[in-house]
């Protein structure tokens, strides 16, 4: 009776896994508006048609860079008149990208950025700041250009959610190309500075560049900001991508897959299934066995033991990483979901650390959550960092 229990149970089971199996076939897929901006993403706030587009445009062919904008430029000799594109939400560049893009540009090549959200040294040197406008309670925005070629008799309209402008500029090397109509003036979106031989040009408007507002009425207003840019050769930034997928392992590729992903999920609750009937068919008695005395030393001379001989190096290393972001939660009052350029500044200022010393501790750490297995000296380097990032920090206070 009781065998026959179990195989009704497990008819009842895999019915319900194959109405899950059915229903994810055919469940519709919503609409993702998450930003990204990288040029193979198709969803709205992806950049893949003006990526297709662009060589059509300028009428060059555009060079994919997936490197780190410091390296690209430091380790390639580029062509004079070169055109560098960025286009993201936020661009924060740290000291390093700034300077080789301040250095790009003075040698009279442009660089293109399209960011709502502008931020770092690179911003600072350009005397340059972003804002949200607060007053717009829809997304629809009207905007036009300054010169009389490219300013159309009525003002084109666009669905921005969040639109940002450009709330602070040195009007002595910075002109403005085009504007958002405000309540009470109107306000910059696009503007050009000139640096050395060369020029930036700055657009708050990331979203007219994106799938969703290139498909629908603002292909002329893009258009027409591109045709700024006249360039020997035209580089395109993958680098600093909000929607930039990193696959280090099988496993994360199969979980940033939808189909994947459902049928690995379906997968382990059916191996969950079988392991809980068949080990309750096949269940041995399970001996007495007697309590530990409950010792701290003892307990802990066991743990060690026991983490010794298995050298199981990333646990104590995924142990020691927790224990170190909630101590920078507990005494620096930080959030440490998001490892930022910002974040970074800021932990290195409250803890009196030196900034590289800061970025190359969390740069480190990101590298070992990262890695499927660790070794005794990943261990062993990850201590050192940590303790001279408490040492210093002690020192810091003492001053």
């Amino acid at each position: 009776m009781g065998r026959n229990k179990s195989k009704i149970l497990l008819w009842i089971f895999g019915f319900f896994i194959l109405l899950l199996i059915i229903a994810e076939l055919f469940r519709p897929t919503s609409i993702n508006w998450r930003s990204s901006y990288t040029s193979s993403d198709k969803i709205p706030y992806g950049c893949y048609v003006i990526y297709q587009e662009l060589p059509n445009l300028l009428e060059k062919p555009v060079i994919k860079s997936t490197a780190d904008p410091y390296e690209f430029l430091v380790e390639n000799e580029l062509p004079k008149n070169s055109v560098f594109i960025f286009i993201n939400d936020y661009l924060g560049f740290d000291l390093q990208q700034s300077n080789a893009l301040l250095n790009f540009v003075e040698e009279g090549n442009t660089v293109f950025l399209a960011t709502k959200d502008f931020f770092g040294p690179l911003a600072d040197s350009l005397k340059i700041k972003t804002s949200y406008i607060i007053e717009v309670q829809k997304s629809t925005i009207e905007t036009n250009f300054v010169e009389n070629t490219l300013k159309s008799s009525e003002n084109t309209s666009l669905e921005i959610p969040d639109p940002a402008y450009f709330s602070k500029m040195d009007s002595t090397t910075t002109k403005i190309i085009s504007y958002t109509q405000s309540e009470e003036k109107d306000i910059a979106n696009f503007v050009s500075i000139d640096y050395g031989a060369g020029k930036f040009y700055i657009h708050s408007l990331p979203e007219v560049f994106s799938n969703y507002n290139l498909l629908s009425d603002s292909q002329e207003f893009a258009a027409a900001s591109l045709s700024y840019l006249d360039g020997a050769v035209y580089y395109w930034d993958e680098y600093l991508k909000t929607g930039k997928v990193i696959v280090t392992t099988p496993l994360r590729f199969v979980l940033s897959e939808t189909g994947l992903k459902s049928g690995y999920y379906l997968l382990m609750i059916g191996l969950l299934l079988f392991v809980i009937f068949r080990g309750k068919r096949e269940q041995q008695i399970i001996p007495v066995i007697p309590p530990v005395e409950n010792l701290t030393i003892s307990f802990t001379k066991s743990v060690g033991s026991l983490y010794y001989q298995h050298r199981n190096y990333s646990n104590i290393i995924a142990k020691k990483i927790t224990y170190f972001f909630s101590s920078v939660r507990s005494k620096f009052f930080l959030e440490t979901q998001e490892m930022s350029d910002e974040f970074i500044h800021k932990l290195a200022l409250k803890s009196g650390n030196d900034y590289h010393k800061t970025k190359d501790l969390i740069e480190f750490i990101e590298k070992l959550k990262e890695k499927p297995n660790h070794s005794e000296n990943d261990l062993i380097e990850l201590n050192k960092k940590i303790e001279n990032f408490n040492r210093n920090e002690s020192h810091g206070k003492h001053r």
